[in-house]
């Protein structure tokens, strides 16, 4: 459990760890404080105080490692076979543990666990469960990857071997808010089995500080730091699942696409500015120029341009398509 200054959010995590249904002797819990001003120190003091019966390890850093180095530490001091990252705004179910070790228990050789997850508002009120899921049951670690670039499911809930995780490089900087993401992918590929438990268990705190927040000015690091997660997958995948390759190329449009269609959305929700729309789009081509010649880049640029109405303005100037000029055809000579 990495923190830094969530003193009051993080004893709501601290619970739901120590409320599990089961518990194992050889369970640890790490909890890296990473330099916070409040008064974290003294509730990590109280927690291992409250459970002594617990294999607790608590660290306090004078210097701030910031996000992911405070998860890469986390790693680097774990000695369990496996591990799982919790943050210290989020909580997991009662029937965490128990339902993973079962996981783990009929399959000694799986290398990745995930599960289903709830938002949670502030107060960690329920707010929805998630819609997208991925494949229920187990998959090969290149299978596991293929159907989860598709999902788009949540991955802060994977549990992993430690080795496998280790292997692939842990939680790197290299890519960062997808740190996350990107370990799972580098992890999967390597993998030889992988379990998705089709319950939500995990519970995920959607804060004004969240990670996750919509903004600006993060996107554009954002659209080229997933396009490194994908470069590193194709080198790796030469090695360990070659027969990927081919998808893992298809990536880089498929993802300009759903940008494109969440700027879409957020721009018709007015969540995002005509100005923001159209800096956007061009970070995004930038960073994808595989999606150059889509008709959906051309949608949303114009739509970022003249607002929703571009389309029907556009219907009623040209009237008709010449009869060999498609859509398409339009748009390239636009570009």
């Amino acid at each position: 459990i990495p923190t830094y200054n969530r003193a009051e959010i993080l004893k709501g995590t601290l619970r739901s760890v120590v409320q599990q249904k089961i518990w194992r002797e050889d369970i640890e819990i790490i909890i890296s404080n990473d330099a916070s001003p409040d008064h974290t120190q003294s509730v990590l003091e109280n927690f291992k105080a409250e459970n002594p019966s617990k294999k607790i390890k608590i660290f306090h850093h004078e210097k701030n490692l910031k996000g992911p180095g405070n998860w890469k530490f986390c790693l680097e001091n774990a000695r369990g076979e496996f591990v799982f990252l919790l943050s210290d705004d989020d909580e997991i179910s009662e029937n965490f543990l128990f339902e993973y070790f079962r996981v783990i228990d009929e399959n000694p050789d799986v290398d990745i666990v995930y599960s289903g997850f709830e938002y949670r508002d502030n107060n960690m009120q329920f707010l929805s469960e998630n819609l997208l899921s991925s494949q229920p049951g187990l998959l090969s670690g290149g299978e596991r990857l293929k159907n989860q670039l598709l999902a788009n499911h949540m991955v802060m809930s994977a549990m992993y071997r430690r080795s496998k995780l280790v292997e692939a490089g842990g939680w790197s900087d290299d890519y960062g808010v997808h740190l996350d993401g990107a370990a799972f992918s580098m992890t999967a590929l390597r993998s030889g089995k992988t379990y998705f438990i089709d319950k939500p268990l995990f519970f995920y705190r959607v804060g004004a500080d969240s990670w996750s927040k919509f903004a600006v000015e993060k996107k554009r690091k954002e659209y080229l730091w997933y396009r490194r997660i994908v470069d590193r997958l194709i080198d790796d995948a030469q090695s360990y699942c070659p027969e990927l390759v081919p998808f893992l190329k298809e990536q880089y449009s498929h993802r300009a696409q759903n940008l494109l269609n969440i700027l879409e959305v957020k721009y018709s929700n007015k969540t995002v500015s005509r100005k923001e729309i159209r800096t956007l789009v061009v970070e995004i081509l930038k960073a994808y120029p595989e999606a150059i010649g889509r008709l959906s880049v051309y949608k949303v640029f114009m739509i970022g341009l003249f607002g929703n109405s571009w389309l029907q303005v556009l219907r009623k100037v040209l009237s008709k398509p010449g009869p060999q000029q498609s859509e398409a055809q339009v748009f390239d000579k636009s570009a």
